[in-house]
């Protein structure tokens, strides 16, 4: 089992984080590679879909065997993607570090029923998460996509 991740182009966007006054570099979902070339109206169909949450440093986002109903791009922060070996819970292998721009949950886009990894935030984190099922239907209705 694989967990995937793909990379998004990074802008100079700041933000505030959890109000705390210190700015953290910020990706805009748009940017993500998954979504060059849609027209504007498509993205503001997807844009209407995302949800932005924040985690702690150190909070799980998911584990494996989760449902797999969301897609994932990391706005801010940094997160570590692991996979505990079968039949071995003393073996974690760990996948990736993905940073700013970068998607993770593939699995949901993918259409599996459940995640194969474990997320977790390395440091205090926002995370942009998209319904997988109604991104796919937006995507398959524009197939510039």
């Amino acid at each position: 089992m694989v967990a995937f991740f793909l990379g998004c182009t990074m802008t100079d966007e700041q933000t505030r984080d959890g109000g705390t006054g210190t700015s953290v570099e910020r990706v805009p979902f748009e940017s993500c590679a998954l979504f060059q070339g849609l027209p504007p109206a498509v993205l503001a169909e997807i844009g209407r879909l995302v949800v932005e949450r924040e985690y702690a440093a150190d909070t799980t986002i998911f584990v494996e065997g989760d449902p797999a109903v969301e897609l994932c791009i990391l706005a801010a922060g940094e997160v570590e993607l692991d996979y505990t070996l079968p039949g071995r819970p003393d073996v974690i292998l760990r996948i990736a570090r993905v940073m700013p721009g970068e998607m993770f949950a593939w699995s949901a886009l993918a259409g599996n029923p459940t995640l194969t990894a474990r997320a977790r935030a390395l440091a205090a984190s926002r995370v942009y998460n998209i319904p997988a099922t109604p991104l796919r239907e937006i995507l398959k209705a524009h197939p510039e996509a």
